[in-house]
């Protein structure tokens, strides 16, 4: 089934609505709690909008039942998972995985793109994705090589830990993304980059800068706990 481009209007629309549908056919809607125990939720929650076209399909959301905001999610086939987070806007296909792992986040504007079978997003922990970011697991279209052979399978996209993703970023399939690093605004991630402590940053993204690290808090705040940081 084809992806479902939708507007941000219109994604805000259907949010609004809180409309959930088919919780039939072996599909789940789970709420994982602060214990890690899971909790079957079959009620409206107001900032959730999912939408089941096929089976046995689950969703996990990792976030307090009375925080949650612009989550959507669509599946359009079978036997996917997502586990999910505040601000996602995702579709899944048949046999799809994403997960972002409960200490990472998503500014508004979060795009996951897993609408061909098999496509897999993995978000490793303590990761702060900025605005406007988009991963692309998928091609959205078919290439065929010059003996029309499909050549575009999707692949996977994994994130590892301590990823700082500035806004605007966009990371296509196959891309991995090692741990410590920072991915400069409006970057285009077309490879991987698998050494640690680097920026990287431009179209198409290079490392710029080495032996780095970084901290979600703001320097100010940073420096008052860490003068010698000064």
């Amino acid at each position: 089934m084809a992806c479902f481009i939708l507007s941000r209007k219109k994604r805000r629309k259907f949010r609004d609505k809180h409309v959930y549908t088919s919780y039939q056919n072996g599909n789940q809607v789970l709420l994982i709690l602060p214990d890690g125990r899971e909790k079957l939720i079959k009620h409206h929650i107001y900032g959730l909008n999912v939408t089941f076209y096929g089976k046995e399909n689950i969703l996990k959301i990792n976030e307090p039942e009375n925080q949650i905001h612009d989550i959507s999610v669509v599946f359009l086939g079978n036997n996917a998972t997502a586990v999910v987070k505040n601000n996602v806007y995702c579709q899944l296909s048949s046999g799809c995985e994403f997960f972002i792992d409960k200490s990472s986040y998503v500014n508004d504007g979060g795009k996951f793109w897993l609408c061909e079978d098999g496509a897999k997003i993995i978000i490793g922990k303590d990761c702060a994705i900025s605005w406007n970011v988009e991963f692309m697991g998928v091609d959205h279209h078919t290439i065929l090589n010059d003996k029309g052979k499909v050549c575009n399978y999707p692949q996977t996209i994994e994130i590892r830990d301590h990823v700082w993703i500035g806004s605007g970023v966009k990371i296509s399939k196959g891309v991995i993304v090692a741990e410590n690093n920072i991915i400069g605004m409006g970057s285009i991630v077309t490879k991987s980059f698998l050494e640690t402590n680097c920026i990287i940053a431009g179209n198409p993204a290079k490392i710029v800068k080495k032996n780095i690290n970084w901290n979600v808090d703001a320097i100010s705040k940073y420096i008052a706990e860490h003068p010698k940081a000064k």
